[in-house]
């Protein structure tokens, strides 16, 4: 008997202990957003927000965030209502809020309150003053004045009713109506004493009364709450207690609650379930299970944290979802949901457990569950929710392992403490001496457990697996027989696999044993391409194979799943839908889902076969369902007989059945919170850019207008999810903009998306929610955007553009059709000069064969005549032939730039030379028609790039104009000059006369082609038109410009303006010749300064002179000399491949310097170019009688001297292989000189005539042909590009070339022959010079 009550006790405290678990809710304050924690009334709006009313503002909760109104005094109604708060919603979405001395309304779909509400109750016929309202299940407003009348105003057919009269004496005894319920057509009206009346709302009377609660309830009790549940029960709540009674029997009962004397009971509601939710304002809360006359009684309100909370219950309410809202006096609000605590803890705080790190667990006879821990072995009563240490042998044991073999018996592994064996309540110890932490191998720190089917045992140690025998605790490990495991040397699990084998699993990878034939199977060794493995961690926690036969792989870096039925594996990570990627332990439930327990949540799989395929869905689980907050320990998993799974981590045991789950099943809607503009808050009645964009808040609309550049749009919205905010789910589209649509998940709960650049058009936001446990909502929240386009974009706008487009269609007709006559007549005048173009090209072309046959007889006739008379007649004859010669070019020139063909030419120059040379080509016509020329220049000389060309003849048609249109005894002024313009030099050249002038009205027409001044006095002298436009064409092309100034009668000044900074766009080493293009690589110039060519420039002009050295050393070797005496100097001094001089210098000129160097034998063999400012023939021939290999004019162009240069040292080198490449010399074929020529044929005959003289030397050469030794050797290196030791060689080995070829005589009597003391030494000279030995050239040759 003692026994029973003993577990009569035990059975009844599980139970208070179970439903306590049962009862945990969720803590919402000021640190989540509640404007204070003073909480005095809670109520749901239509639209699913938690309205609560703090002492400072009215709050309402979205699940996700708060938002906040402030009560405005001026909008109140003044009463005399004496009770507690209370909130009614009418049919029109708005909220009226009573308390004492104030009655207050919100328009919900405006958040504005209304004013003058007395206004509202006269239009309902009310004139006096309430002090009580209701509003009933229908949205029917009951009013109580203060004359103590009752009224009910029907909203449906908005009559005003009179249902109490307050002179009744019914009021005075009763009191007044202090509460109101409907039920279906009949409303209870409870007064003061607690009478009850039923009105029937159908006839308009009262039909019903009941007097049970009159004298349980205080003649003025502040708080009385009526509430019917779903089977007929009516609920009445008052100050000092609560009673219930049955409407179909009409029985009454009394709850019994006890309360303190200073304690209240404060509020009531009933959840769907018909549990009735009952606060206090001392006790806690009180819960009635429907059909149970106990309550359930919680002092402190228990909370997911493990904390508990005691505080006055303010309000208590119980939303659609049935989620149940706790009102506390000043510590915020509690809230409760039946699907929120999935899962049982069992930790210190609700227990009295030791440890809370549960590293491996057993089912254990009788239900119990064994729990090992890091302090040791107990024993855990799921039905008690006790722990007791298991057995006093294992205190204080760090447990690794629990296993049970077939007899019963249970292993036990710890980490340095050994492996124990229980047998009922013996427990026997394995313990190894002689081992501390570093020993390797460690028998004493086990990992796991495992008995094959012939029953052998199996442990794993530090070191490895081995085979335990129990009869001694030996142990022999297995990598002693297979070497190739011993890399293996933690194992922290063993279990079944294929074909009765042992999958061993560790941190660096697995193996399998087959203890029946003893072999070892390492997949990453022995089959790297079995898909079973192709993944990447190999860090392997746990492997289970479920009943499908479907196996998991637990690693620290995701989920492996190998089905065998598909020969399938999937991976999965936590963008796949796991809640962290170390798996640490896996277990299958009843049902076949598989839990999945992580370092961070559990998750449920749930496997579909469809398809030929399997399909896994995932439902994550966090700490918000009762998960402990830390990390699971690896496979700290068991499934218990009765399908409960227990899950150990690092702060205790989480318990739970899982066909026992209750999942949130609520159909979350959409409210929208929040629209953005460009990242400010829109909100309704505010001007945003001074215009509303919001007439309602943004949850009371549908459409939203914005303009074209309003189109950066944020949308803030809730599900609703008041379970697990931190788990909701969204899926949107933007329709017209998005293709599909996305699916998030919220970790705040609040839904946010942005779009930004949205063009003008209409689009329409959807968006679903899905609650913590991933059931879709069915209903989408929907809002239309409609962007209008700009102004111009507007179909106004697209009118006007019609008619501006027929307008521009109308006119562009118009303006083509004049153009096209324009262009007609421009084409016509086009054609006639073109016609022109062609006659004067034609005909210039003609002319120029003619006048060449003219012009050089003649040069030849007026050369050989003696007759003064008549070579003066004929030198006026060749004088107009070359005028003529010259206009026949001009013609070709303007055709040529008319065609675009023409382009600048850039050389370097001195201008001032160039100038004063043109002008004095004008001397002798200065001096024929008596006309003063004058030159005028304040520089000695100015360097520049210009077309030399263009330049001469823009000089010279100016210069011939001059004196064209100058009268004898006038004057001509040649100015050159430079200035600044825009910050750049330019030259200024201006020609100036006193001529007839030209007339004003010409001036700006004459530089246009085929343009003539009519002057009657200079009919006779009218120019073709061409001239000016040429000028003006070539300054063009030079970036100039150029000015006129005439006046009648006093002369003319042209002025000529050229920029100083042009360059040679081309300063690559590509040169053009004629049609022979000559490319120069310049990588190929790097060479050393000794292996280039020697240059010697003589130039007395010092900047020319450092010019020219400065562009020529990045290709040769230059050395310089001021004048022709210094020059001859240095050539004879230094080994010169070539010479370039001027002729105008002093002492010894540019000729001079040129015969010298050509008739003295050291330098004869050196080219010289002549660089002179003379142009004419005479200079030519000058320089090319004087031995110049080369005459260029100044100015000159650059690369066409770099290619003459290259040219004649190219020569040097072929006549070098000339020598080299034949066996016969012929002295003419590699000389240039005759000089040189003779030297050479001298040389040939003093070898010839020593050839089979072996001592003949250089020497005896040098004194043959009269030459010191030194000279010789340059000479010789020079003209054959060999020392004179090699000179002499090489003819010798010619000239047994030749012997052998003849082939009469031996290779020994040819060496003899020609001077060669051995055969041997022969051989070699001759193949280093010909490549092949005597004998060989010989065979070769015949």
């Amino acid at each position: 008997m003692q026994k029973l009550k003993v577990f009569l006790l035990l059975w009844m405290i599980s139970g208070a202990m179970s439903i306590y678990a049962q009862y945990v809710f969720r803590h919402i304050d000021v640190t989540n957003g509640l404007s204070d924690n003073q909480v005095r009334s809670l109520s749901m709006t239509p639209d699913g927000l938690l309205s609560i009313r703090t002492t400072a503002l009215i709050n309402f909760y979205n699940g996700a965030n708060f938002t906040y109104l402030r009560h405005n005094v001026r909008d109140t109604y003044n009463w005399k209502y004496p009770g507690v708060h209370k909130e009614y919603f009418d049919t029109q979405s708005r909220l009226w809020m009573i308390e004492e001395h104030n009655l207050s309304l919100l328009d919900l779909k405006h958040n504005q309150f209304v004013n003058n509400l007395s206004a509202i109750f006269r239009s309902w016929g009310i004139e006096t003053t309430l002090k009580d309202f209701f509003v009933d299940a229908s949205g029917n407003y009951w009013c109580l004045t203060e004359a103590n009348f009752l009224f009910y105003y029907c909203i449906k057919t908005q009559d005003l009713i009179q249902v109490i009269d307050g002179n009744d004496d019914l009021i005075r005894k009763h009191g007044v109506p202090c509460e109101v319920l409907q039920q279906n057509d009949s409303c209870w009206i409870a007064l003061k004493s607690g009478y009850l009346q039923c009105w029937d709302m159908k006839k308009g009377c009262f039909v019903k009364e009941d007097e049970y609660l009159i004298g349980r309830i205080k003649k003025q009790p502040r708080r009385l709450t009526i509430k019917s549940t779903s089977d007929n029960v009516m609920w009445v709540l008052y100050d000092r207690g609560v009673s219930y009674c049955n409407r179909k029997t009409g029985e009454w009962k009394d709850l019994d609650i006890q309360l303190s004397p200073d304690d209240l009971l404060t509020s009531m509601d009933i959840d769907k379930k018909g549990r009735i939710w009952i606060g206090s304002s001392k006790s806690g809360l009180r819960i009635v299970e429907p059909g149970v006359a106990s309550v359930i009684h919680l002092y402190g309100i228990p909370l997911v944290t493990g904390e508990t909370i005691h505080n006055d219950i303010s309000s208590i309410l119980v939303d659609p979802n049935d989620g149940v809202w706790i009102g506390l006096f000043n510590q915020g609000v509690c809230y409760y949901h039946e699907s929120m605590q999935k899962f049982d803890l069992v930790n210190k705080r609700s227990i009295d457990l030791p440890d809370e790190n549960i590293k491996c667990m057993l089912e254990d006879v009788g239900g119990s569950i064994l729990l090992g821990t890091t302090k040791g072995l107990y024993r855990y009563f799921p039905q008690t929710r006790t722990v007791e240490l298991a057995y006093p042998e294992l205190a204080n044991e760090l447990c690794m392992n629990l296993y049970r073999d077939r007899h019963g018996r249970i292993w036990l592994g710890t980490f340095l403490g050994g492996v124990y064996c229980i047998t009922g309540h013996t427990v026997r110890s394995y313990k190894y001496k002689n081992m501390d932490a570093r020993s390797m191998p460690n028998y004493n720190s086990v990992r796991a457990m495992f008995e094959d089917e012939k029953g052998q045992m199996w442990i794993s140690v530090y070191g490895g697996i081995g085979r335990f025998n129990p009869n001694d605790g030996s142990i022999r490990l297995l990598s002693q027989e297979h070497p190739e495991i011993d890399a293996y040397k933690l194992v922290t699990s063993i279990s079944i696999g294929e074909q009765r084998s042992m999958v061993m699993s560790s941190g660096i990878g697995l193996y399998y044993y087959y203890p029946e034939t003893d072999r070892v199977w390492i997949p990453e060794i022995d089959a790297p391409d079995d898909p079973r493995f192709k993944h990447s961690n190999k860090k392997y926690n746990c492997i289970y194979r479920d009943s499908r036969g479907i196996t998991w792989y637990g690693t620290q870096d995701g989920l492996n799943i190998w089905n065998t039925k598909y020969k399938k594996l999937d991976t999965f990570y936590m963008e796949d839908g796991l809640p962290n990627n170390t798996i640490q332990g896996i277990v299958e439930d009843n049902a076949g889902d598989v839990w999945i327990a992580t370092a961070n949540g559990v998750c449920r799989v749930t496997i579909q076969d469809e398809n030929s395929a399997f399909h896994y869905s995932f439902m994550n689980f966090t700490f918000n369902d009762g998960l402990q907050g830390g990390e699971f320990y690896e496979r700290s998993a068991i499934k218990a007989d009765n399908g409960t799974i227990y899950l150990g981590g690092t702060r205790g045991l989480n318990i739970f059945d899982p066909s026992k789950i209750i999942y949130n099943k609520s159909h979350n809607n959409i409210y929208f919170s929040t629209l953005k503009l460009f990242n400010t808050t829109i909100k309704e009645d505010e001007a945003f850019h001074g215009r509303f964009i919001l007439k309602k808040p943004i949850n009371q609309t549908d459409r939203v207008f914005l303009r074209y550049d309003e189109n950066f749009i944020t949308l803030e919205f809730s599900g609703l999810n008041y379970v697990n905010p931190q788990q909701t789910y969204y899926k949107y589209i933007l329709q017209g903009f998005d293709r599909d649509w996305t699916e998030v998940m919220a970790k705040d709960g609040l839904g946010r998306v942005t779009y930004t650049g949205l063009a003008p058009g209409t689009y329409t936001f959807r968006v679903y929610s899905a609650n913590n446990d991933k059931l879709w909502g069915d209903q989408a929240g929907e809002i239309t955007f409609v962007i209008s386009p700009p102004f111009w974009a507007t179909i106004y706008a697209y009118i006007v553009y019609f008619f501006l487009f027929i307008a521009a269609i109308l006119g562009i007709i118009w303006y083509v059709t004049k153009r096209n006559k324009r262009k007609l007549i421009l084409q016509q005048k086009e054609e006639l000069d073109q016609m022109k173009y062609r006659f004067f090209t034609n005909i210039s072309h003609e002319f120029r064969t003619p006048l060449t046959l003219i012009i050089t007889p003649l040069e030849t006739i007026i050369k050989k005549l003696n007759d003064e008379v008549l070579q003066k007649q004929l030198a006026s004859v060749y004088h107009n032939a070359q005028e003529l010669l010259a206009l026949v070019n001009q013609l070709l020139d303007f055709r040529k730039l008319e065609m675009k063909g023409e382009e600048l030419q850039l050389t370097h120059g001195d201008m001032v030379e160039f100038v004063e040379g043109i002008c004095h080509s004008f001397a002798e016509m200065s001096a024929n028609k008596m006309i003063n020329l004058n030159w005028k220049t304040s520089f000695e000389n100015l360097y520049m790039y210009f077309d030399k060309d263009k330049v001469h003849k823009i000089i010279n048609n100016i210069l011939s104009n001059a004196f064209k249109f100058t009268p004898q005894g006038g004057s001509i002024w040649l100015n050159l000059d430079k200035r600044t313009e825009d910050g750049e030099e330019v030259l200024m050249l201006s020609v100036s006369d006193t001529g007839i002038g030209i007339p004003e009205k010409d001036l700006p027409h004459i530089f246009d082609r085929f343009y003539q001044v009519t002057d009657k006095r200079k009919e006779g002298s009218l120019g073709s038109g061409i001239g000016l436009h040429l000028i003006k064409e070539y300054v063009a092309l030079h970036h100039g410009h150029i000015k006129v100034i005439s006046k009648m009668g006093e002369g003319t000044t042209f002025t000529i303006f050229l920029p100083m900074d042009l360059r040679n766009e081309k300063e690559a080493d590509v040169f053009t010749e004629n049609e022979n293009v000559l490319v120069i690589d310049s990588r190929k110039e790097k060479m050393s300064v000794s292996d280039k060519p020697t240059l010697l420039v003589v130039e007395d002009n010092n900047e020319f002179r450092h010019f020219m050295v400065e562009q020529l050393s990045g290709y040769f070797r230059v050395i310089d000399a001021p004048d022709g005496e210094v020059g001859e100097k240095k050539a004879l001094d230094n080994s010169v491949d070539l010479i370039i001089t001027d002729i105008m210098m002093p002492k010894v000129d540019g000729l001079e310097l040129c015969r010298r160097i050509k008739t003295n034998i050291q330098t004869s063999h050196i080219p010289i170019i002549l660089l002179t400012a003379r142009t004419s023939d005479e200079s030519r021939m000058s320089g090319y009688e004087a031995g110049a290999d080369e005459y260029i004019s100044k100015p000159f162009n650059f690369d066409m001297l770099l290619l003459r240069i290259r040219k004649l040292v190219e020569q040097q080198e072929r006549r070098k292989e000339e020598f080299h490449r034949t066996i016969e010399v012929n002295p003419s074929d590699i000389t240039i000189t005759s000089l040189d020529e003779k030297l050479v044929q001298k040389a040939l005959e003093c070898v010839e005539r020593n050839m089979d003289n072996p001592e003949y030397s250089v020497e005896d050469l040098s004194s043959d042909v009269g030459m010191h030794r030194m000279n010789l050797y340059r000479k010789l290196q020079s003209i054959t590009g060999q020392t004179p030791t090699e000179f002499i060689r090489s003819i010798r080995l010619k000239r047994a070339a030749q012997l052998l070829v003849k082939g009469q005589l031996s290779v020994s009597e040819v060496a003899d022959r020609v001077g060669f003391n051995t055969p041997k030494y022969f051989t070699k000279y001759f193949k280093e010079m010909f490549g092949v030995t005597p004998s060989q050239y010989t065979d070769k040759e015949e």
